[in-house]
């Protein structure tokens, strides 16, 4: 899929990395996560609705998410 600019991709990455935790994919919403942080840094790391996944997947499984700390340092979700 093309994208006009990186944003747009970034926030389509952030909604697909929503409905992946929707689904109880937790592995993937992070991974997802990550790749759009690596395509827009600046989108994730504003975002909050990456605060509400971020923070959701933080109250899910550590275990299952490792790394998670990491990022939720990087958007500013306490851990």
């Amino acid at each position: 899929m093309r994208f006009p600019d990186v944003e747009r991709e970034g926030r389509y990455l952030v909604d697909l990395a929503a409905v992946q935790l929707q689904l109880g994919q937790l592995g993937p919403a992070y991974s997802t996560l990550l790749a759009a942080e690596r395509r827009a840094p600046g989108e994730v790391h504003t975002r909050a609705a990456v605060r509400t996944i971020v923070d959701a997947l933080l109250d899910q499984n550590r275990a299952a998410v490792p790394g998670i700390r990491n990022l939720a340092a990087r958007v500013h979700v306490p851990a």
